[in-house]
């Protein structure tokens, strides 16, 4: 299956499809938090959660695609490094670059960017 990447107006966001993996990345801005802030927001979310390496390195891959179609739904664009859901070890968590997809560990007390996704079984 090739990927296939859509607007979602009932999610507003980014709808991604591919054999492995199949969510939405949030239209709405990124907010900027501690990964432990960002762990605690999610925690209780039923249908939003903090994304995984794998769906930023995704996204990140596409990224011109899916901010065409962010902003030309009244969304935000997607940029700078984000928080995954994934940890490094007790004081580090990975983060993606989204302009360029590449990773870093960095310390998880910073204040790093968060985008939702709402993510689908395959």
């Amino acid at each position: 299956m090739e990927t296939i990447i859509k607007w979602n107006a009932d999610l507003f966001g980014v709808e991604i499809q591919t054999n492995n993996q199949h969510f939405v990345i949030s239209g709405q801005p990124s907010m900027a938090t501690s990964w432990h802030e960002a762990v605690r927001f999610f925690k209780e979310n039923k249908v939003w959660q903090l994304p995984t390496r794998d769906h930023l390195k995704l996204i990140a891959e596409h990224i011109d695609e899916v901010n065409t179609l962010i902003r030309e739904n009244g969304g935000c664009k997607i940029q700078g490094w984000h928080w995954t859901a994934d940890e490094y070890d007790e004081f580090c968590a990975w983060t993606v670059l989204m302009n360029y997809g590449l990773t870093y560990n960095l310390a998880k007390n910073l204040d790093v960017y968060v985008r939702a996704v709402s993510a689908f079984q395959n």
